[in-house]
């Protein structure tokens, strides 16, 4: 089974409260997270959009997992320098963190 090509993004839909939605390139959209009014439930609007940084990031989690799996045997055998996957890594969960 294959999924929808990356990049992923999230956009912020305000009608009726808010609604995060996941769209390609091509503003296809992939997902929507949960419709979520402000005043009812503030803290499931932030939930909510962290969901959809999260989901967003699927495409980019995959491919840099394959790369690191692929790369490990490399890795150990020749002694590589693995600041680069941990580089790579920390960018990547920054980004699904929002920072």
């Amino acid at each position: 089974m294959k999924h929808t090509p990356g990049p992923w993004f999230y956009e912020v839909e305000q009608m009726n409260g808010y609604s995060f939605n996941v769209v390609d390139d091509f503003q296809t959209q992939v997902a929507e997270v949960a419709r979520w009014n402000e005043e009812d439930a503030p803290e499931l609007l932030e939930q909510s959009e962290a969901n959809a940084q999260l989901i967003a990031a699927a495409p980019e989690m995959l491919a840099l997992l394959k790369t690191l799996l692929e790369n490990c045997a490399l890795i150990n055998k020749t002694g590589l320098d693995k600041t680069r996957y941990r580089q790579a890594v920390k960018a990547l969960i920054n980004k699904i963190e929002g920072e």
